[in-house]
């Protein structure tokens, strides 16, 4: 079930001849469509892999490409979850960071990054709603699992990580009514979205306004 990437720090450019993957945004709006896709891919017999996270970067960030074409090889069609900024990433990233507020970069921003990488078909944002302090409460990748029904459910594993959980895995397939292969991909490596953007923020000279489409963050003063 595991899988392992190994990160080396040597940055390799390679061409690729693809498309963007279709980005659903806002959800509400392509919820429809993005079900009809779903249900012909099924029809045609090819697997559907799903697979969430922050991707917290604006630029091509080599772990993030490598999982996600760890992802893409569990079967035929890569949908992406982009987890949304205004509840659960600023729970999750907010404290692991004193000099860079997270999520850096709006939502929007980071699901036209992930549906550029060559691996992914298809991305979105799906809208979170629940309570996290709920144990019984399943994340967005989950409900929009219920909603794809894909094949197979990926969850990234940094080194500090944890992997399924045996109650994860029953509240999971409780709320889906179904049985998805659930796969772990375990990435190692030193490099990851907080530690680049604190690098670029001590780069930088004084306080930065930065406007990202919809939302602006602003970068404190750095001695």
């Amino acid at each position: 079930m595991g899988y392992i990437l190994r990160y080396i720090k040597i940055f390799i450019v390679e061409k690729h001849e693809k498309e963007m993957g279709k980005l659903y945004y806002p959800f509400k709006e392509n919820r429809k469509e993005l079900e009809e896709i779903a249900k012909e891919i099924r029809d045609s017999g090819r697997r559907i892999v799903l697979a969430g996270g922050t991707f917290d970067a604006g630029q091509a960030h080599l772990i993030h490409i490598e999982f996600l074409r760890a992802c893409k090889e569990l079967g035929d069609i890569l949908f992406v979850n982009v987890t949304n900024h205004d509840r659960a990433v600023l729970r999750k990233k907010d404290k692991s960071s004193l000099l860079v507020p997270r999520p850096y970069y709006t939502e929007h921003v980071r699901a036209l990054y992930v549906s550029a990488i060559d691996a992914v078909d298809h991305a979105t944002v799906y809208p979170y709603v629940g309570n996290p302090d709920n144990p019984e409460d399943v994340g967005p990748t989950t409900r929009l699992a219920a909603i794809i029904k894909p094949n197979v459910i990926v969850k990234g594993i940094q080194e500090d990580g944890k992997g399924w959980g045996n109650q994860e895995l029953i509240k999971i397939k409780r709320y889906l009514r179904y049985d998805p292969d659930l796969k772990e991909i375990h990435i190692e490596g030193d490099i990851d979205s907080t530690s680049l953007l604190e690098y670029q923020a001590r780069t930088e000279e004084g306080l930065q306004e930065i406007g990202l489409f919809e939302d602006k963050r602003y970068l404190p003063q750095t001695v």
